[in-house]
């Protein structure tokens, strides 16, 4: 395999019938300089048997065992391995559609940026609702700074307008993100 343009970090617990929907997209990629690391993090079913079927057919795939301490320390240990220039997020419950690796890549590289989020839609399991999130600015950074000051804030706390804002029946979320890794991409370096 040639060095990847980007990593695709997937922490997998119990998974076995989702993982192979999750993996689909990122293995289908036109990014072909892509790596996808999934991480078992202790699976008591049948998971590490799929990710070893589909490795077996996929060089681009490499498997990875955490030993069931959470999902943060098998993402951690996808970074520690990850090669790629950016990194990817996926949870093995997620579905992404292919051409969204090369496009992020692309606008990132335009823009010089460390990171880039993502709109995303979310179908919950229970109802079957649809979800759109869409982007609530415009979030491609090219500094530490710009992060810290910029993007953190759409996270953490809520200003008086805001908060006034609610009383006249304004959803505080309006203005918020959710906080999850998985709806963007980092420059490697960054993180």
């Amino acid at each position: 395999m040639t060095i990847p343009v980007a990593s695709v970090i997937v922490p997998c617990r119990n998974a076995e019938k989702t993982v192979e929907a999750a993996l689909a997209g990122p293995l289908a990629s036109s990014l072909r300089e892509l790596e996808v690391i999934a991480v078992d993090d202790g699976s008591t079913d049948c998971t590490v048997a799929v990710l070893e079927r589909i490795a077996s057919k996929d060089d681009r795939l490499v498997l990875l065992h955490s030993g069931g301490k959470g999902v943060s320390a098998a993402r951690n240990m996808g970074l520690d391995t990850a090669q790629g220039e950016f990194v990817f997020f996926l949870d093995a419950d997620d579905v992404v559609e292919p051409d969204m690796y090369p496009r992020v890549v692309e606008a990132m590289r335009r823009d010089s940026a460390d990171y880039c989020r993502v709109a995303h839609d979310e179908v919950f399991p229970l109802t079957g609702k649809k979800y759109d999130f869409p982007l609530k600015g415009n979030y491609r950074f090219s500094s530490t700074e710009d992060i810290v000051s910029k993007f953190i804030p759409c996270y953490f706390g809520y200003s008086f307008v805001q908060v006034k804002e609610w009383y006249s029946g304004t959803p505080l979320f309006a203005r918020r993100e959710m906080g999850t890794v998985w709806s963007g991409a980092f420059r490697l370096g960054l993180i």
